[in-house]
């Protein structure tokens, strides 16, 4: 996890991302199954949450204020998660507006495939 000093607090960021079970025509929405975490650039971790859960450590880690919790869409990833497991996600920070200042410039809601897309030119 890369630690930040911001105002002599000690504060970390942490990357991640959420996928929900499959979505068939007629049946509702999965519940979330898979979370990436990803402390800095060097490793992630991929954790099936749908078979085991989210076990005590991960859960104090989403609900800490000081580590700050970074993606595309995070918002509605925290909302599937208080959901499904009832762990209320504290200090995110959703990439959208960044990518809208760095690249684009209008006012865009991204996804993490949008995203994909403009930065390497591929679908």
């Amino acid at each position: 996890m890369r630690s930040t000093t911001k105002g002599g607090n000690q504060s970390s960021i942490t990357r991640s991302l959420l996928k929900e079970t499959p979505n068939f025509a007629g049946v509702s929405p999965g519940k979330a199954a898979v979370m990436q975490i990803c402390g800095d650039t060097s490793y992630c971790y991929v954790m099936h949450i749908i078979h085991s859960g989210i076990p005590p450590s991960l859960k104090s880690l989403l609900e800490d204020p000081s580590s700050v919790k970074v993606g595309v869409g995070i918002v509605n990833d925290a909302f599937k998660i208080l959901n499904d497991y009832a762990i209320s996600i504290k200090s995110l920070e959703d990439l959208s507006g960044l990518a809208n200042h760095k690249l684009s410039g209008d006012s865009k809601k991204w996804s993490l495939a949008s995203l994909t897309e403009m930065l390497i030119c591929k679908q």
